[in-house]
């Protein structure tokens, strides 16, 4: 039985030292195997990080180009913003000045009109609101304007100038005052040429 058990246990250790030297074949070729695959795996690690850097890369240029055009566009904006302002501001000033023309003419045009009724008003034939008188030297003098007659109007004249001629012929004297009344007389909006000195 001694020997019998000694050579089960005998057995059994090389049973065991089979079965070990079996274990470690095994892991070394596992290991191996292990290692053959790290490299190619680091490899397509790597090559895979290289690539998602240079996506990222290019997505960052074509960001910061987006970018620039959208500056671009929004300076663009602003100074057409700029110019309709300007051109707000233009036409705010032409639409003032149009007004302010717009109320003057109005002023102007009631006046118009008021003159227009009295100049209705007048009788015809009529003079030019001018007094002459014939002083002792036998020149016409101015004596008086009436009132809104052209005469007055026309801010030329004054009292004591000498009329020397009207529409271009010369009057003096006593016959010449009466000439001249005749001459400076006529249809309502006619027009007559005085020629005064002073």
């Amino acid at each position: 039985r001694v020997r019998s058990l000694r050579a089960l246990f005998g057995c059994s250790v090389r049973r065991r030292r089979d079965l070990d030297d079996s274990l470690r074949s095994r892991a070394l070729s596992l290991w191996k195997v292990v290692v053959a695959a790290e490299v190619p795996l680091k490899e397509r690690v790597r090559e895979a990080l290289d690539e998602a850097e240079m996506r990222a890369e290019e997505q960052i240029r074509e960001l910061e180009a987006q970018l620039v055009h959208a500056r671009e566009d929004v300076e663009a904006l602003q100074e057409h913003l700029r110019a309709a302002l300007e051109k707000q501001d233009d036409l705010r000033r032409v639409a003032e000045e149009t007004a302010t023309r717009l109320e003057d003419l109005g002023k102007d045009h009631t006046m118009l009109k008021a003159e227009l009724a009295r100049f209705y008003r007048l009788p015809s034939p009529v003079g030019v609101g001018i007094e002459i008188d014939s002083d002792l030297r036998g020149l016409l003098r101015v004596v008086g304007l009436v009132p809104d007659m052209s005469g007055q109007t026309c801010g030329v004249i004054r009292p004591g100038d000498s009329v020397l001629a009207v529409d271009g012929q010369t009057v003096s004297g006593p016959q010449g005052l009466e000439q001249a009344r005749a001459l400076m007389t006529g249809k309502r909006g006619t027009k007559v040429t005085l020629e005064v000195g002073r």
